[in-house]
């Protein structure tokens, strides 16, 4: 009988594991949350929140609509609270995607305004964090979405395809963003978006990323640089990268990406910091606007080179630009340093920024083309 008894006993508990995730509150009683943006707050408060709730419209389960509703608060916390005053429903953020910063905001600081996601167990730990470029969080929300209603979504496909077809956008989760402000050996990089003119109507894009010093947002990467800086951190996996033809500069080839691999080593002595990249790519011709014999080794083998010195150049100067424009260490080199020499990271750490300038950086780039795209069978 006991035995029976137990038997049963851990039977029920196994219903409720399987049963998946559910929520106590009735649907009609919450709103559903697909993004939100944070800008410099109104009548004396910190920040306003302006969040995309998802509607069902026409009585159709598959239309779905969205509308902006915004509130003003000292921490987020109270201004999400503020919103139940104008809704009377409780916010569900279980599938919000993306937080929108606006510029004005991030370039007063962004600390603070991620720990809610981090505490908060309502609240998805890995949405995308963004920044609006020239505008405000709001702005972008209340954009027109190309395909759909949901503009939130519809900005985080984006983002990861992007990221995944193109290689020009490196997706920050908020929980990475949260650990970059409190890392003395990183400066992040959060993606940025901005609006521009179709017709009568504005419409988003990405557009590189925003740089920061601690937690302040001091500038952009455009998105060759972006991509670059991913490459180096042996992100990239794949995408797009062009030189101009090796026979005549006024073209331009254009190769995709199969394969990408990275190494860094960082060299440490009392008087300098080394940070040697060993960066490889393999490729295949995607586009030549020259007609190269690719069948043709030595053309191809220029080919190489050309693109070889190209990606060597671009690098070298996103160095400099982070070494002399920004003085950011958006590479880690500061958290590698940490990572494999703690006792040299307690002699740099306190002068960080004025060292990381110091940093003598070490590029070498090797390119294998697998396939030119041509044969030499001649069409029928």
């Amino acid at each position: 009988m006991k035995k029976k008894a137990i038997t049963l006993f851990l039977a029920v508990v196994q219903l409720f594991l399987l049963s998946g995730c559910w929520n106590y509150m009735e649907i009609d009683d919450q709103l559903h949350v697909a993004g939100m943006a944070l800008d410099i707050g109104r009548q004396g408060c910190r920040c306003h929140l302006s969040v995309e709730v998802v509607t069902v419209s026409n009585s159709e389960s598959s239309n779905f609509e969205s509308q902006i509703i915004e509130s003003d608060g000292n921490t987020v916390f109270e201004a999400i609270r503020n919103l139940m005053t104008l809704t009377s429903k409780k916010l569900y953020f279980g599938h919000c995607r993306i937080v929108v910063i606006g510029e004005p905001l991030a370039k007063y600081g962004i600390r603070e305004l991620l720990d809610l996601p981090i505490r908060n167990h309502e609240m998805r730990a890995n949405m995308d964090v963004l920044i609006a470029k020239g505008t405000t969080g709001e702005r972008i929300l209340k954009t027109k979405a190309i395909a759909t209603n949901i503009v939130s979504y519809k900005i985080s496909d984006v983002l990861e395809t992007s990221a995944k077809a193109v290689g020009r956008a490196a997706a920050s989760k908020d929980y990475q963003v949260y650990d970059g402000v409190h890392s003395q050996g990183l400066s992040i990089t959060i993606p940025s978006l901005e609006l521009y003119r179709v017709g009568k109507e504005d419409i988003v894009k990405l557009c590189g990323a925003g740089v920061f010093r601690s937690d302040r947002l001091i500038g952009y990467l455009n998105e060759e640089q972006l991509k670059d800086l991913s490459l180096m951190k042996g992100k990239l996996k794949t995408g797009l990268v062009t030189s101009k033809a090796s026979s005549c500069p006024y073209y331009t080839t254009s190769f995709e990406i199969y394969k990408t691999k990275t190494k860094m080593k960082i060299t440490c002595s009392p008087d300098s910091v080394t940070a040697a990249y060993d960066v490889k790519l393999w490729v295949n011709v995607g586009e030549a606007q020259m007609q190269e014999n690719f069948l043709d080794k030595s053309e191809l083998e220029a080919t190489r080179r050309t693109l070889e010195a190209s990606l060597s150049k671009d690098m070298t100067a996103l160095v400099k630009a982070a070494q002399q424009t920004y003085r950011c260490d958006f590479f880690g080199i500061g958290d590698q340093i940490q990572q494999q020499d703690p006792d040299c990271w307690k002699r740099l750490q306190k002068n960080w920024e004025t060292e990381f300038p110091k940093v003598q950086f070490k590029i070498a780039c090797e390119v294998s083309i697998i396939g030119s795209g041509v044969s030499n069978i001649s069409p029928a």
